[in-house]
């Protein structure tokens, strides 16, 4: 069984500031392009973020024409807004799937260019400490990629995402320091008051427009870390909602993450909320919050290893799935009869396999990816999978990958106050003795949830290996077999057949 790692985190959060880490740049000469900010000839996120500086400078008299999308004569927030949109429509629309998990409404985006905003909470009587300078966060937070770090593969939450999503998710960040005006034990049970003294604090110095990369008048992601020296049990790291109905700048505040962790280890830091901020996009956790068995976590074994199960590991492939990091070509989906499929090592490029339950019910059409299916996806000992941080000691996850496969059951609901994953942990269907649905499932976990290696055959005998019946038990035959045939270090082929073609 895997080393305990994560505990279950609950729905809470928290938020502070003084001090903007950021440079603000003179804006570009005036360009023909409608939105082409700094006049290079295209619309990127580096026009939205000199637009988002110019704003916050007030220099937006001097600015280019090309900044005024509504041609109002007026730069401010609206055109901001515009300029995110513009930028955000086509990359959508050119090759990307999108986020099925939309259909849950998450505050932040999954692709693009997003801008996270962090605050380091510390208290009269329990203080971050003094040797650890915002500035220092926020280089270790949203640096570039390290592979030589020894934080690494959590050197930085941005060097992270970059390779979890084949850079289709680029984040920046800024890092404030607030001390609360009262001892910690006085906001404990009270996260609205604290949030909301937190981000009135902010509203003095900070542009809350700057942090909605999407344009839809909500914050996209806050991280509120206070002392780890206040210990778990009343500041457990979590994601939740800011209810109350205050604006800041014009800008919603909806999503969260807060909790208590050690910014003086710079890659387990970074590995709390680089779980926390998957929350943020819609992912759930994948292991148990009730357990009734010897395992603790939702996945197993060395295939078990993944960021929302156990804050290491690299996303897998059902992840990037349901938060649109694929091209609908580097899906390759099973349809019948005998097929072959090549995939490639998810640390190093994006694809995968997936077998739909239901398959779609005609030749192109879109499939349904909040249903249930089997998804196929290789995994090395590389990239995110590299290593582990424990006492800030880099250890290995597992020595050598092959074939995964994992049993998705996204079909979403109506909760008790919104849209949710009818299996998710804190669903009102949620199945407390892990014994029925569960949003996702190794296949193999009996056998010790090991990968498939050249030359195996998953059948029916697999533990796992079986759609749920109406009682939420997995006893219907999955009707394929899958031949591993081969294994080198960029490529793995499978074939799918009919489970009839040959015996189990």
């Amino acid at each position: 069984m895997k080393p305990l790692k994560r505990i279950v985190s609950a729905l809470l959060a928290a938020v502070c500031a003084a001090g903007l880490l950021c440079s603000h740049t003179a804006a570009a000469e005036r360009a023909p392009l409608s939105g082409d900010v700094n006049a290079d000839g295209t619309v990127t996120a580096a026009d939205a973020a000199l637009l988002a500086d110019y704003l916050t400078a007030e220099k937006s008299l001097a600015a280019p024409a090309s900044a005024d999308l509504n041609a109002d004569g007026i730069l401010n927030a609206a055109d901001l807004t515009l300029l995110k949109r513009q930028i955000l429509t086509p990359h959508r629309a050119d090759a990307l799937m999108q986020r099925p998990l939309d259909a849950l409404s998450p505050s932040m985006p999954a692709t693009g260019a997003v801008r996270v905003l962090t605050v380091l909470v510390s208290f009269p009587d329990c203080a971050h400490p003094a040797s650890v300078t915002p500035e220092q966060v926020a280089a270790n937070c949203f640096g570039p990629a390290a592979p030589e770090s020894a934080a690494y593969p959590t050197e930085s939450i941005s060097a992270y995402y970059a390779r979890a999503s084949h850079g289709r998710l680029t984040l920046e960040g800024d890092v404030y320091a607030y001390t609360a005006q009262n001892e910690s034990k006085s906001y404990i049970g009270l996260s609205g008051k604290f949030f909301t003294e937190i981000f009135k604090a902010l509203d003095e110095t900070v542009d809350f427009t700057r942090y909605d990369s999407d344009g839809d008048g909500c914050v996209d992601a806050v991280i509120v870390a206070v002392p780890d020296a206040l210990g778990q049990t009343d500041w457990l790291p979590s994601t939740g909602t800011y209810s109350e109905k205050l604006t800041f700048d014009g800008m919603r505040i909806d999503t969260r993450s807060f909790g208590a962790a050690d910014i003086t280890k710079a890659a387990a830091f970074n590995s709390t909320w680089t779980h926390e901020l998957g929350h943020a996009m819609g992912l759930p956790d994948y292991y148990k919050y009730v357990n009734t068995e010897s395992g603790v976590f939702g996945l197993n074994g060395d295939a078990g290893w993944e960021l929302m199960d156990d804050a290491a590991g690299d996303l897998s492939a059902f992840s990037k799935l349901l938060l649109g990091w694929y091209r609908p070509s580097e899906v390759q989906i099973y349809t019948g009869g005998t097929q072959t499929f090549e995939l490639p090592c998810a640390q190093t490029a994006p694809g995968c396999v997936v077998i739909p339950r239901t398959a779609p019910a005609a030749s192109g059409e879109p499939m349904d990816w909040l249903s249930e299916y089997f998804v196929l996806d290789y995994q090395s000992a590389a990239g995110n999978n590299a290593a582990s941080l424990r006492n800030n000691t880099q250890r290995t996850l597992f020595r050598s990958g092959g074939l995964r496969i994992l049993h998705g059951e996204a079909t979403v609901c109506q909760g008790i106050l919104h849209p949710e994953l009818k299996w998710s942990n804190f669903g009102r269907y949620y199945d407390k003795h892990n014994d029925k649905q569960r949003v996702l499932r190794l296949v193999n976990e009996a056998e010790g949830g090991g990968f498939f290696t050249a030359g195996d055959t998953v059948t029916g005998s697999i533990s796992g290996f079986s759609w749920y019946d109406a009682d939420g038990s997995q006893t219907v035959s999955a009707g394929v077999k899958i031949h591993v045939d081969s294994i080198t270090d960029d490529r793995c082929t499978v074939t799918i057949s009919p489970a009839a073609s040959q015996s189990q």
